[in-house]
């Protein structure tokens, strides 16, 4: 895994394009739009079907503020921030360790991102625990810029994402 100086390093170089913020050795990642829940459609879900998995789909959310997540429920929310990987990076995606405790677990299928990613990423947003959570945006949809109130920020503030190297060391010296 990369250091934070050696990510500030890559993204200086362009081999690693993010806007958004740095926390400690990884790259903060923050709830966008759209978010999406999955409901039970009532039926069994035919996984060699891509029609029967697409009835598990609602309507996707623009422009949402936020929405309530019940035990045992997913949602797909795309990350605020592109990121692009050169073709010598990956990276590695987990949840923030206090909402891992309350029992969001935000990318369980797929934590890697692949060399050569450019785009957003999509977290998965599952409920594995007893009370209903409420994930937030940390904008007004009629806003660009991000509001001031901590207690949102900070319920966006949803996983980081560590990027690394496979198979070699990078130096972040030039």
């Amino acid at each position: 895994m990369l250091t934070a100086s050696e990510i500030v390093a890559q993204i200086e170089r362009g081999e690693v394009a993010w806007r958004g913020e740095l926390r400690g050795d990884g790259l903060l990642l923050r709830l966008g739009s759209p978010l999406q829940l999955l409901a039970d459609p009532g039926h069994i879900i035919d996984l060699a079907d891509q029609d029967s998995i697409d009835t598990l789909y609602t309507q996707a959310l623009h422009g949402w503020d936020e929405c309530e997540l019940a035990p045992g429920h997913l949602a797909l929310c795309a990350a605020v921030h592109p990121l692009r990987l050169g073709p010598d990076f990956a990276a590695a995606i987990a949840s923030l360790s206090h909402l891992a405790r309350v029992g969001l677990a935000t990318h369980v299928t797929s934590p890697w991102v692949m060399p050569g990613w450019d785009g957003h990423l999509t977290l998965e947003l599952l409920n594995t625990g007893p009370a209903r959570l409420r994930p937030q945006r940390p904008w007004h949809p009629s806003h660009e810029n991000l509001k001031e109130d901590h207690q949102m920020l900070a319920s966006s503030q949803i996983a980081y994402c560590q990027v690394r190297v496979p198979g070699r060391q990078v130096s972040s010296g030039s």
